[in-house]
């Protein structure tokens, strides 16, 4: 009955509570906390709208109703008490004392306090940028293998629809004009001596048309780097095209960005990336990864490539591996895997240049030729060791 009560679960409404007091034998009951509850009260649907005001008491409505909420709601939760940041799809699989990857040292509820912000889970919201630049729901899907008892983060089931690549449409061929079959020639009469006549003066050659300079299309912005992990079976790894799959998701979800833009080629190495050889017992693979932005890309290809060459410089080996298992093991595959490399990403530029039309020397026009790409500025950093597992 008491529908209007400080509990943000009505129905954990305890009436007969006492009240918290310093008074001595104060037997005021939970039912007297009603007279402060205005009438005006909003509904569920927004309950936090009035919690910074001023109540009757003077004191901020999240106060009072805090303070009142360990006596008076069974579950101890007031209409103002901050909802929990946890980062699984089911709260019920969230283990906040678990630890996650690192130092050892921290456990999922302080990761969640200082990495995540409360949103209501949607397409809209998982996309949207937070810590360390990357989307709530790549920082979900890091926390998740550690913190979720199911492994399964807030925002998995909303995925992004890569925008198609546009199709290229081959420009036809002019088709050549057919040549006139000859026609007999009549039979020549007699020339008459030709009559002399003055030398005429000579015609000036005519002035070449100028070709214009090639224009500049709006360029792509790559990131490449590499991730060499031990694994076992790695010959058959490296040709299954499940785990070339389970890669560019893995390397998507490092970056935050969408699968759409990646490319990744997997090798068996004998040598650690920038290091001595080692022997493993069961090989060392090496995925190398390109990210191409497109240069119309909604946030700007720049910025795109910037916050995901942070993500993948702060990412550390042990996280990593979290990630490949996770995408390994969604792939029905049993392959054993450890990151033990991952080496400093770099942002590359890639202009593309279109070659204008050639003019011949009467200012024709010739058929158009094809279309170059330059590559300017690879400037690729070394591949530094950024964190071992």
């Amino acid at each position: 009955p008491y529908t209007l009560n400080p509990c943000r679960n009505s129905s954990a409404f305890n009436p007969s509570a006492m009240m918290p007091s310093d008074v001595e034998n104060d037997n005021t009951t939970c039912v007297s906390s009603l007279l402060f509850m205005p009438a005006d009260w909003p509904s569920d649907a927004d309950p936090m709208t009035m919690c910074s005001e001023a109540s009757p008491t003077m004191l901020p409505w999240q106060a009072l109703l805090d303070s009142i909420a360990p006596a008076c709601c069974t579950d101890g939760v007031s209409k103002c008490s901050a909802p929990e940041r946890q980062p699984c799809a089911d709260p019920e699989a969230y283990t906040p004392e678990a630890i996650v990857p690192g130092d050892g040292s921290v456990t999922c509820a302080q990761a969640a306090a200082q990495m995540l912000t409360y949103f209501e889970p949607s397409a809209q919201t998982c996309a949207e940028t937070g810590f360390w630049g990357l989307t709530n729901g790549a920082l979900a899907d890091l926390m998740a293998p550690s913190c979720c008892k199911d492994k399964i983060g807030v925002c998995s089931e909303y995925t992004l629809v890569p925008t198609p690549a546009p199709t290229l449409v081959p420009t036809s061929k002019p088709t050549p004009a057919p040549t006139p079959a000859p026609t007999s020639a009549p039979t020549p009469a007699a020339t008459p001596a030709p009559t002399p006549s003055s030398t005429p003066e000579p015609t000036s050659a005519p002035t070449p048309a100028l070709i214009p300079a090639p224009t500049p299309a709006p360029a792509p912005t790559m990131v490449t780097g590499k991730v060499a992990m031990s694994v076992s079976d790695p010959a058959t790894f490296v040709e299954d095209p499940e785990m070339q799959a389970a890669a560019k998701a893995s390397v998507a979800q490092m970056a935050g960005v969408q699968e759409s833009f990646i490319d990744v080629t997997l090798e068996v190495v004998s040598r650690r990336l920038g290091g001595s050889p080692r022997r493993l017992s069961n090989g060392t693979v090496q995925v190398s990864y390109t990210i191409t932005i497109p240069a119309d890309a909604e946030d700007g290809a720049e910025a795109i490539a910037g916050r995901a060459e942070t993500a993948i410089s702060s990412a550390d080996a042990e996280a990593v591996t979290s990630v490949f298992q996770h995408k390994i093991a969604d792939s029905g595959r049993d392959y054993t895997v450890e990151v033990t490399e991952v080496s400093q990403p770099a942002v590359v530029s890639q202009p593309v240049v279109v070659e204008p039309a050639a003019s011949d020397m009467s200012g024709g026009v010739a058929e158009r030729g094809p279309v170059s790409l330059l590559v300017a500025g690879l400037g690729l950093a070394g591949a530094a060791s950024m964190a071992r597992g």
